[in-house]
């Protein structure tokens, strides 16, 4: 594996300085990203899980700023929730697709 320290550098630098991000931005975008995929994996390894996983993927998407993603994972959540729980669910998808 060829190593990426400079392009992370250069990549991390420009971030500070012409975005002005701060380290704990660009940490908290990559422990957000890093969950994401976890839980894409758990959701199709843990069938079972999916009541409760599809709604943090939604939020976790939502975050990263991936409206399409959050919407379809809305809709999933929707769909394998109890009837008493979502309310905050439609909300979620009314606000995403004005």
């Amino acid at each position: 594996m060829k190593p990426a320290y400079k392009e992370v550098y250069t990549f991390d630098k420009k971030c500070y300085e012409e975005y002005k991000l701060t380290e704990d931005i660009l940490m908290e975008h990559a422990a957000y990203s890093i969950a994401l995929e976890i839980y894409k994996k758990i959701s199709k390894k843990e069938t079972d899980l999916n009541f409760l996983v599809y709604p943090d993927i939604a939020r976790l998407s939502e975050k990263l700023g991936d409206k399409k993603l959050a919407v379809e994972y809305y809709k999933k959540s929707l769909q394998s929730a109890d009837i008493e729980e979502t309310g905050w669910i439609e909300f979620k998808l009314s606000q995403l697709t004005k």
